[in-house]
């Protein structure tokens, strides 16, 4: 059953993610996804649900989310054979991100074909994306892009004169 008030976001079309992980085992990788979707203030639910185990259960919550319009991404967060991004993105429209907790897991990159996941290996990154994503709908998501990319360049100057006065 989806929450009414994630529902209300996602049909606001501001653009949030659904974090699907396929067991409880992953839960440390999904709370640093969250933190870093918290920084741009990215609406996400966590489900649960195992691609192998639960695969009728995993059906059922993409069937529930799909018939809602809005802006929404699903990441996949699963260890393991991973065949949880292959799965969701095979029976959905929306976009799928593969963000695993074990990064050397190359599974996902070799999905049948019918599946189109993205692969982003750090969830700073992976968070990064969707906030980007729907930036063109939320302009909240704009500016933190653009402050981020300010603070970012603004470091990087700093390192320069740092660099520049120390070595010449």
């Amino acid at each position: 059953m989806i929450d009414l008030g994630f529902r209300e976001i996602i049909e606001s079309n501001a653009g949030c993610a659904l974090i699907l992980t396929g067991s409880e085992s992953d839960e440390s990788h999904i709370r640093i996804i969250g933190d870093a979707l918290n920084r741009y203030t990215v609406p996400y639910q966590v489900h649960i649900a195992s691609a192998q185990k639960q695969s009728v259960d995993l059906l059922k919550v993409l069937e529930e989310y799909d018939v809602i319009k809005g802006a929404l991404a699903y990441i996949a967060v699963a260890g393991g054979t991973n065949d949880l991004s292959g799965v969701v993105s095979f029976h959905t429209y929306r976009p799928v991100i593969s963000c695993l907790p074990n990064r050397l897991n190359q599974s996902c990159f070799y999905n049948p074909p019918g599946s189109s996941n993205g692969f982003v290996l750090l969830p700073d990154i992976c968070a990064r994306l969707v906030a980007q994503m729907w930036s063109c709908y939320n302009p909240t998501y704009r500016d933190l892009l653009r402050l981020d990319n300010e603070q970012r360049n603004e470091r990087l100057r700093r390192t320069y004169k740092h660099i520049k006065a120390t070595f010449y």
